[in-house]
């Protein structure tokens, strides 16, 4: 078995490694736009589209990593992998909704999103699932979750899902963002050439 040290030291390189090169490339124009599907042509001959972006990958991306961190950090309380899987489950099935509703009554947008908005929600979320979870395992003959260390597991998992989900932000430069040749230089010495147009945040 893998240490706890060699763990963490494994996964501080490979983040690390990853971090360097997003920071480098990510802003540069190309890593905006993953795929384009075709939709329609239109009467002039034009063909309308639907545009898939790094920006979506990226954040599904993270999604996965943070959920396959939590297996991981909840397999070493000795939790079922069913059980942990059922409990992201049912801990999005609450917060990915709660991403949109926020984002409606904070920014008055009928059409974003908000990481931050699913992740104040799922601060209350998290501790009431788990506490009915602790209620309902008994019952089908698997032990409970201790409380406070799967909590402390979901905010590490969170922490680095969110993370690794920024890489989109920079990808995309959505994010009240300036012009590269308007930001501060130690902000330019991270771009590739030619990214004048890219945006950072």
């Amino acid at each position: 078995m893998i240490s706890s040290e060699a763990f963490v030291l494994s996964l501080g390189l490979l983040l690390g490694g990853l971090a360097t090169w997003a920071f480098k490339c990510l802003p540069d124009e190309r890593w905006q736009f993953l795929a384009s599907v075709p939709i329609l042509k239109d009467s002039s001959g034009r063909w309308h589209g639907l545009n898939f972006t790094y920006y979506g990958l990226l954040t599904a991306n993270a999604l996965v990593f943070g959920a396959g961190l939590l297996i991981v950090l909840l397999g070493s309380l000795h939790v079922p992998t069913t059980v942990t899987l059922a409990l992201i489950l049912a801990v999005l099935l609450l917060c990915l909704p709660a991403a949109k509703w926020v984002a409606r009554l904070v920014e008055g947008k009928s059409c974003t999103f908000t990481v931050a908005g699913a992740f104040f929600v799922g601060i209350f979320v998290a501790p009431v699932v788990l506490h009915f979870f602790n209620l309902v395992l008994p019952e089908v003959g698997v032990r409970r979750v201790p409380l406070v260390p799967a909590l402390a597991a979901v905010m590490i998992a969170y922490t680095f899902g969110e993370a690794l989900g920024r890489l989109a932000c920079i990808s995309f430069g959505c994010c009240y963002g300036v012009s590269l040749s308007a930001a501060h230089r130690f902000s330019k010495n991270f771009s590739v050439a030619d990214t004048s147009s890219s945006r950072v945040k």
